[in-house]
């Protein structure tokens, strides 16, 4: 069941916003199955995403563009 589908360009726009705001790391909710293990909270540093958000593009892009 999905529940919400994230637009990848409104999330990378919004991480960069917390990492113009001075935010370090961001809260996430495990997976379900992982809350049954007794994984209650994770964190994300943003700007690791950040750099694996711009890691990705790059990888990704057309070199001839």
């Amino acid at each position: 069941m999905v529940v919400a589908e994230l637009n990848s360009i409104a999330f990378i726009e919004w991480l960069i916003q917390c990492f113009k705001s001075d935010v370090k790391v961001m809260a996430v909710d495990p997976k379900r199955e992982d809350q049954e293990k007794g994984l209650r909270i994770s964190t994300l540093n943003i700007e690791s995403q950040l750099e694996h958000a711009g890691d990705h593009i790059f990888l990704v892009a057309n070199r001839d563009f």
